[in-house]
Order: C-alpha cells, then structure tokens, then sequence
C-alpha cells in the first residue's frame, strides 16, 4: 500500500522492495506446506503443480495489470495487490499447522536461527541447490523482462507478441504439469 501513496520515485521503489521481500513468505510457505504434508510421488506431483502456478502468476500479473490500467490509475495496482495480500493474511490464519508436533520449535530464539542457518550455508548440497534456484529464477525474470523486446523488436512481431507470450506461458505451466506427472 506504501507505493500506493508514495510520493516520489525513490519511495515507490523502496515500497516495491520491501513488498518483494514480503512477496517472498507465501512462496516459502506454500513449499513448506507441500514439504510437511507429502512425500514421495504425491510431493512430486504437488510440488510440480505448485511450480505451474508459480511460473504461471508473474506471467500473467502484466496482462492483468495492463487490462486495470486501462480503467483505472497506475496507483490501483498497488492499492489491488494490498487487498489481494490483505486477503491472502485473513486466509492463511485459517490453516492448520503442518509441521508435525515433534518437529516444532516451541520457543523460536536468534541463536536457533543463527545455528540453522550455518548449518544450511555449511552444505555444499543446500547452498548448490539455492545457487542453481538462484541462477534459474534470474533468467527466468530476464526472460519476462526482456520478452516484449525480444518478441517485438527482434522478431519483428510486436503485434503478436501477446499471442507468443501466452503460448510461451502456457507451454511452461504445460511442461511444470507434465513433469509431476514423469516424476511420480
């Protein structure tokens, strides 16, 4: 909601950081979630569908966002999005804890935090996988960013660039869905 209200530049991009740390929590959640409740191929699956999902939304949020703005001021996307977290916060007091009894940490402290955290930064297999989520998540964000430019000018499509990025969207949801199925 800050961005909404802010008056300056600087203070919409501060507000957008801050909103894509908070943006990171639901993701994190959602994986845990799968990961406290699944294994084996029914995680697989899960976790394949979840992916579609999150491949799919930063795909479409542009379309959304440009179809909002051609009723209403650039401002509403951001007052839109707060409600939607707004909405999302309400929802997830709802859910059950996942984790099972015995694994739960009852008094949350820095030191435990700090003690995880070295032991995951001490893994070469965690920091790897966080390393190749990193560098795959860059290209994919290169990808949505540079994808009208790429579409439009280098292709010279620019009137079909929104039919070739749906079909591009809608080809990786397709490969996101497949894979749980050839997983599992």
């Amino acid at each position: 909601m800050l961005a909404a209200v802010a008056p300056t530049l600087p203070m919409v991009m501060l507000a957008r950081f801050l909103w894509g740390m908070g943006a990171a929590g639901p993701r994190v959640v959602a994986l845990a979630i799968v990961r406290d409740r699944f294994e084996g191929d029914a995680m697989s699956r899960t976790m394949s569908s979840l992916m579609a999902v999150f491949l799919l939304v930063p795909v479409l949020a542009p379309t959304l966002g440009a179809l909002l703005l051609e009723v209403a001021p650039w401002r509403w996307l951001f007052v839109l999005c707060a409600a939607g977290a707004l909405l999302v916060a309400l929802w997830t007091q709802r859910l059950p804890e996942t984790l099972a009894a015995e694994h739960r940490i009852p008094d949350l402290r820095f030191h435990r935090v700090k003690t995880a955290t070295r032991l995951v930064l001490s893994s070469r297999t965690a920091v790897a996988y966080a390393a190749a989520t990193v560098a795959l998540y860059g290209v994919f964000a290169s990808y949505l960013g540079s994808s009208e430019a790429i579409i439009g000018q280098a292709l010279d499509s620019e009137e079909q660039f929104p039919l070739i990025f749906g079909a591009l969207a809608g080809s990786m949801g397709v490969a996101a869905v497949l894979n749980g199925r050839i997983v599992s």
